[in-house]
């Protein structure tokens, strides 16, 4: 059995030199995802001027629909170049939003601060992702609202992954990044989740509307992706921070 403390101790000072160039490749900004349509209406729960963070900014494609809803916004994100992204579109539409550099599994911001907590493909990503969900339970007021996703085991492309890179753990797997000479085998990390692996790392919440599994469609610019369009399967996280009785 994988020692996952000391794989993210060797994934987590490279995975933004990974990310870092895949927000560099891609020449458009992200269309909003479905995800977006269900964050906007769960925005409309949270009372204006409450604070709301994205974990995972990306370039700011979820956050527009935050940013309308008159919620204190702030996000996070351990690539520089999303953060960058994120900021120019949402400039560009007459937003101005506390965006950070730092870790999904160490959260810079003091306990029961936020209303609502959104990660979109974020645990997919994470070789700890009950770490991060720890943290989000410590930020986050009680009675907070998050809303997530996983990667199902279901997902379409999971053979792919798995051809491209290695399983290093049960429904873990390690990418090595074709943009870089170096040769660094650790870059990225791929997760698929069963109902159990989301059962596990959601100890401290309730769910809002029953665990179930949805489908996105992505169009890949990215090699070795390029013009492939892609049907993803996901685990769709409806939490609400429960009291301590």
């Amino acid at each position: 059995m994988i020692d996952m403390s000391s794989l993210a101790q060797c994934i987590d000072p490279l995975a933004p030199l990974f990310w870092d160039q895949f927000w560099r490749v891609r020449s458009a900004f992200l269309v909003p995802g479905v995800e977006a349509r269900d964050i906007a209406e769960k925005c409309g729960s949270i009372r204006p001027g409450n604070a709301f963070l994205e974990i995972g900014v990306g370039d700011g494609r979820n956050l527009l629909v935050v940013c309308q809803a008159g919620l204190r916004v702030h996000g996070i994100d351990f690539s520089s170049v999303a953060i960058a992204r994120a900021k120019a579109r949402l400039q560009k539409e007459g937003f101005s939003v506390d965006l950070e550099l730092g870790s999904a599994g160490n959260l810079p911001y003091p306990d029961e601060h936020f209303a609502f907590i959104t990660a979109i493909d974020v645990l997919n990503h994470l070789p700890e992702p009950e770490v991060c969900m720890a943290e989000v339970h410590r930020v986050l007021a009680p009675e907070g609202r998050v809303y997530a996703n996983a990667l199902s085991v279901r997902d379409p492309n999971r053979a792919m992954v798995a051809s491209l890179g290695r399983e290093v753990a049960h429904n873990l797997y390690q990418l090595p990044s074709p943009e870089y000479e170096s040769g660094q085998e650790v870059s990225c990390i791929m997760r698929y989740y069963e109902i159990e692996d989301v059962k596990r790392i959601i100890g401290g919440f309730g769910c809002e509307t029953p665990l179930q599994e949805y489908v996105r469609i992505d169009g890949g610019d990215l090699p070795p992706f390029s013009s492939v369009t892609h049907e993803h399967v996901f685990w769709r996280l409806d939490l609400r921070k429960v009291a301590i009785q």
